[in-house]
């Protein structure tokens, strides 16, 4: 169920769309009575979301440049174990560079924390200088910075994302990773198989009436074209749907993403001719 904050962000967003100005000031006008951690972290949501769908489509890519690269010369078993350990290796990256950044978010604000403490007026000289290079006035900067600076966690935190464009890591990046790695193995994975059940098809249709006029029909042809269309409708899909959350032109983006797979498919076969 949609909770309030997420439905009148919703409704701002339409209004936007819409150009709307009494509706954006009704939406907006429409506060919560206490505050909903939801509403708070709807952007982290939607990034988190983001991330499980380039996860995808980064297994997707991957599904199709190992049939174009391997998929007439290796078995199925062997295309699908590469793509599972593409999929262990994403994860196992992700992993560790969430793992470095959460040590370094935590280094950075310990130093920014001791700073503070030890010479609070140049902590808040230096915000002061950030925001009048943003555009305020020093008697401006000076008022609001002189005030936020009484409030020392929230300082510090403002100093990580204003000062050194520093977010606070998840609180549970192993999870996170896990759930990479599977949305790449799955992208991966699923084209693969299509690809193999359409050649355990393939001889079948190569002795209908039409079969020998299909340049498809033989196991390695039947398995190359279902991965690809597989994934690069897959490709097209999640492309589109991802979009159409920041309300933009879900056909575009689609086709841009579509795009991507034939990419993926020409350039094993551009780069080993380069090598060759």
């Amino acid at each position: 169920m949609e909770s309030p904050t997420l439905a009148r962000v919703k409704k701002t967003r339409e209004a936007f769309d819409e150009k709307d100005s009494a509706a954006s000031q009704i939406a907006h006008d429409a506060t919560l009575k206490d505050w909903e951690e939801d509403g708070h972290n709807s952007g982290a949501h939607a990034e988190a979301c983001y991330r499980r769908v380039d996860a995808a489509q980064v297994g997707l890519c991957a599904a199709i440049v190992l049939e174009s690269a391997l998929g007439g010369d290796v078995s199925r078993p062997r295309l699908l174990s590469l793509a599972l350990t593409l999929a262990l290796a994403y994860g196992l990256r992700e992993a560790t560079a969430r793992l470095w950044y959460a040590r370094h978010y935590t280094r950075e604000h310990g130093r920014e924390t001791w700073e503070l403490d030890n010479y609070a007026k140049g902590e808040r000289e230096e915000m002061v200088g950030l925001w009048m290079f943003k555009g305020l006035a020093r008697p401006d900067a000076e008022r609001v910075i002189a005030t936020l600076s009484d409030y020392k966690a929230f300082f510090v935190n403002l100093m990580m994302t204003e000062e050194l464009r520093m977010f606070e890591p998840a609180a549970n990046p192993g999870a996170q990773c896990a759930q990479l790695a599977a949305c790449v193995a799955l992208g991966a994975a699923l084209p693969l198989c299509c690809g193999g059940l359409a050649a355990a098809c393939a001889p079948a249709v190569a002795g209908g009436a039409y079969g020998a006029s299909l340049d498809g029909s033989s196991p390695a042809g039947a398995a190359s074209f279902a991965t690809f269309a597989a994934a690069t409708a897959a490709l097209a899909w999640t492309g589109g749907w991802r979009a159409s959350f920041s309300r933009l032109a879900y056909t575009r983006h689609a086709l841009e993403s579509a795009s991507v797979g034939f990419a993926c498919l020409l350039l094993p076969k551009l780069c080993a001719a380069l090598v060759a």
